[in-house]
């Protein structure tokens, strides 16, 4: 090992922020109250018609 090599310690340092920023998904804990999660306090439910019907179809020719 190049202990006494700068370019050693630069590229060392280099590798462990990469690998740090490739966990940092797998390692985050989630906030219990973070703004961004869950829907809107004013948010509703909305319910819709469905569009398919239960009659047969005629087929053109």
């Amino acid at each position: 090992m190049p202990w006494n090599d700068w370019q050693f310690w630069i590229a060392t340092l280099g590798a462990l922020i990469a690998v740090g920023f490739m966990l940092r998904p797998l390692l985050s804990r989630r906030q219990e109250q973070c703004g961004g999660c869950g829907p809107a306090p004013d948010a509703r439910s909305r319910r819709t018609a469905l569009t398919i019907g239960s009659t047969e179809r005629e087929r053109g020719t």
